[in-house]
């Protein structure tokens, strides 16, 4: 167990995420990681949950030191 004076680092990632529902009722929408500039876009959900896997935590993903 961590000492309770230890401070931990967080790792996490940023994403901007833009949503268009079409009017026949179709989600489409981009996405962009933030640290890298990568960005795609998507159709479903299943692709925006995939993209974030896929950069969620790389060796650029950002160090929260709180």
């Amino acid at each position: 167990m961590p000492s309770p004076t230890a401070k931990s680092r967080n790792f996490y990632s940023t994403f901007v995420i833009r949503v268009l529902r079409t009017p026949d009722g179709d989600w489409r929408g981009r996405i962009q990681h933030v640290q890298s500039g990568t960005a795609r876009t998507f159709r479903n959900f299943v692709e925006v949950v995939r993209f974030i896997d896929e950069h969620a935590l790389r060796g650029d993903a950002a160090i929260d030191r709180d």
